[in-house]
């Protein structure tokens, strides 16, 4: 009879264990078990846990994500260091403080870094710098001077200057005058090219020299500059721009 009562028992046992749901696969492994939490969901299965994924390439998080760029300056807008040549030799580099100077290729250190928006029309344009009394480089010319013009010494000496367009101011030989607009620049060869403009609103061919001490001004007649200033004067020059970033490499040199 005990027997007979330990069978039975076993018989139902067994047999309510074979009722229970069973999965019709195996999930032993986790390579094994649903790719989804939908698919687990159907199943009966728990959840798969959040995974944190790396920043690897392919892969992106909002928690891994780069923040957007800040930023950047107009295209349009040039900085860097001004060499300043004559002929095909390169006699130094700008420095500007209140006035303006061609400083020795080996002193390219303390050149003056200059900033320029060339204008998208071909209009002249302001070129600027710290460290004068007024934020652009232009031409002033003396009281009692006279226009540039060929065949006359008048000169407009370059340095800090206010903001002043050409032809805006009448001229008059009993004041000073200032033009700052007065830039051009050819971005195949980094030429900065100045034309001045005299009291009748004329664009005069304008060079640039330096007298004997380094000082550069803008003239209407080189030989006239030379006759003023003597052998010793230097010009036409002209004043090629360098991009900052290469700039520092060109003038490491020296």
């Amino acid at each position: 009879m005990r027997s007979f009562v330990y069978i039975t028992f076993v018989s139902a046992l067994v047999s309510c264990v074979y009722a229970l749901p069973r999965p019709t696969r195996s999930y032993g492994r986790d390579a094994d078990l649903p790719a989804t939490n939908a698919e687990r969901l159907g199943r009966s299965l728990p959840l798969k846990a959040p995974v944190r994924r790396s920043a690897a390439v392919g892969t992106r998080t909002s928690a891994s994500a780069s923040s957007s760029p800040s930023p950047s300056a107009s295209s349009s807008v040039r900085a860097g260091y001004v060499a300043v040549f004559d002929g095909d030799s390169r006699i130094g580099y700008l420095q500007c403080k209140e006035t303006c100077q061609v400083i020795p290729n080996e002193e390219s250190y303390y050149a003056t870094a200059v900033q320029f928006s060339p204008d998208s029309q071909g209009k002249p344009f302001d070129i600027t710098y710290s460290g004068g009394s007024n934020p652009n480089m232009g031409g002033l010319v003396g009281a009692f001077s006279g226009d540039l013009a060929p065949g006359s010494a008048a000169e407009a000496r370059i340095q800090s200057v206010g903001t002043t367009n050409p032809g805006v101011i009448p001229f008059t030989s009993h004041a000073e005058f200032t033009e700052s607009a007065i830039w051009s620049y050819n971005k195949s060869n980094g030429l900065l090219t100045p034309t001045w403009t005299n009291s009748l609103n004329d664009d005069i061919t304008t060079f640039i020299m330096a007298d004997a001490n380094g000082d550069l001004f803008l003239s209407g007649d080189a030989a006239e500059f030379e006759s003023k200033h003597g052998s010793q004067s230097a010009g036409p020059l002209t004043f090629h721009f360098n991009a900052a970033s290469y700039a520092a490499r060109a003038r490491s040199s020296y």
